[in-house]
């Protein structure tokens, strides 16, 4: 992947989600703020015309591939998957689209390491593990000491709801909750996982 298509980058849009041209709830403020805060990127997004919707299209469709790879982290730093979930949950979202925001998502993460130069890397093929978790706390020091405590505690919450999922699926654990949370995961371990069960 030499970089984003059209079509990848119209589905970044929509996993964020617009409003009256609007992308998610960013003002133009806190649009400037995201790519410092969540990318790493020195991005001024005043720098071009339209709403906060054509200036993220316009900046993402221009960018370099490893400058993609980072705003696509940044958006799932932003917005995780369990952002959506509260919203389903809430009544905000419907089954069909917050299923969208799953099959983008997904996708996302394997843009990631192709963009980056690494080679593809099936979805599948990640691994939520305790180096993982270890560098999302490390990531979340650094939001915390430059940022704000919420993204810190949106990116520690991504990490270990995948961290839980990952480990009961390697155990064999089915889930039988729709959309299931990190507690569904916990309690599903505390009572079957081998390694915690006591005789």
């Amino acid at each position: 992947m030499e970089r984003l298509s059209g079509k990848e980058v119209n589905s970044v849009v929509a996993y964020i989600g617009v409003s009256g041209g609007y992308l998610g709830n960013f003002s133009y403020a806190s649009h400037a703020e995201f790519y410092p805060a969540y990318c790493g990127l020195d991005i001024d997004p005043n720098e071009f015309n339209g709403t906060t919707r054509e200036r993220f299209i316009a900046i993402l469709s221009q960018a370099d591939p490893l400058v993609q790879s980072k705003i696509i982290q940044g958006v799932i730093d932003k917005y995780p998957l369990e952002h959506f979930e509260d919203r389903f949950t809430d009544g905000h979202l419907t089954e069909g689209e917050f299923k969208q925001k799953q099959r983008i998502h997904a996708s996302m993460l394997s843009w990631i390491p192709d963009l980056k130069g690494k080679g593809l890397l099936a979805v599948q093929d990640l691994t939520y593990n305790y180096q993982f978790v270890q560098e999302t706390l490390d990531h979340c020091q650094t939001l915390i000491s430059e940022h704000d405590c919420r993204s810190a505690v949106d990116r520690a919450h991504t990490a270990l709801h995948g961290y839980l999922k990952e480990t009961c699926n390697n155990a064999g654990l089915t889930i039988t909750e729709n959309n299931p949370k990190i507690q569904d995961y916990w309690s599903k371990l505390k009572q079957e996982h081998p390694s915690i069960l006591i005789d």
